[in-house]
């Protein structure tokens, strides 16, 4: 029998279920997408919210690149995505931290489920990201990155542009095409000659059907190359361009590999001529490094 005096405890038994591997658990659920760690913590609401608000960010993202008009707005959305990535890794883990769940049980069960989790978001990742690639390609956005100076100032090297294949194409509009020579690969390039034109280069201007057009602020002159064979639309060498036909010129004239040079037709077309199917689209933007962000209209 217990002595009067003895102290009696009423208090709750401490649980011996360890905090080890919550957080974990719960980063690796926001691997797969976010909301899911919040939810493994039971967390709800917060797991909606991060859950709507991942998806609203996508939503603008998409709708940006799809449309040259709101591609200004990624210089807003692209570094607050990655801010709000940051925080729901990080409430993530506060959450599981602080979880009054058992979450599957002790802590190897739960290192073994992040394991599992993290190899699973892969597979999620890997799968989303085609989708999202989809959907933009089949609304007609490409996006591409500048290796050379044939472009430069206008594109360097590093450049991140943006393309659509359903915008209609004028003198002067930057576009990507496959060019004769590499039929597999894509140049950036400027347009100078729409079909039925006659186009020449002489004195660093550029003749249409033997007129010379203003040539836009920043660009030319259009050198006469001093190398190789082949001069194609230079003076005395004129080319009048068929139905189908466009002339296309690298910005920086000096050292663009462009169709005064080519050695090589696409099967049915003259020298120096990009057929329109091999156009693949006029490029909108600039859309990365930030600093270099810009529109074209």
């Amino acid at each position: 029998m217990t002595s009067p005096d003895a102290p009696l405890d009423y208090s709750v038994p401490k649980s011996s279920d360890s905090r080890w591997g919550r957080g974990f658990l719960a980063i690796c659920g926001t691997c797969v997408f976010s909301g899911v760690g919040h939810m493994l913590a039971g967390y709800r609401r917060r797991a909606l919210g991060w859950f709507l608000t991942t998806i609203l960010l996508t939503t603008l993202f998409f709708v940006s690149i799809i449309n040259p008009p709101l591609v200004p707005l990624l210089l807003v959305i692209v570094p607050l995505a990655l801010i709000l990535q940051v925080a729901v890794y990080i409430d993530a883990f506060l959450c599981g931290r602080r979880s009054s769940r058992r979450m599957l049980g002790g802590p190897f069960i739960r290192y073994l489920a992040g394991a599992g989790l993290l190899v699973v978001s892969l597979g999620v990742g890997r799968l989303v990201t085609t989708l999202l690639a989809q959907l933009v390609h089949g609304a007609g956005a490409w996006t591409y990155v500048i290796s050379s100076h044939g472009m430069a100032p206008t594109f360097i090297p590093r450049d991140r542009i943006l393309t659509n294949a359903f915008q209609g194409i004028s003198r002067w509009d930057l576009v990507v095409y496959h060019p004769p020579v590499k039929p597999t690969d894509v140049f950036p390039g400027r347009v100078v000659g729409l079909p039925g034109e006659k186009i020449e280069i002489a004195n660093g201007a550029i003749l249409v059907n033997d007129k010379a057009v203003d040539i836009p602020s920043g660009l030319g002159p259009y050198v006469q190359m001093s190398f190789g064979t082949i001069h194609t639309a230079t003076e005395g060498h004129p080319i009048t361009l068929a139905v189908d036909e466009y002339f296309i010129l690298g910005d920086n004239s000096t050292i663009s590999f462009d169709g005064r040079l080519w050695p090589d037709a696409a099967p049915g077309h003259q020298l120096g001529a990009v057929p329109r199917d091999w156009i693949v689209g006029r490029v909108t933007a600039i859309y990365f490094p930030l600093n270099r962000m810009r529109r074209f209209n």
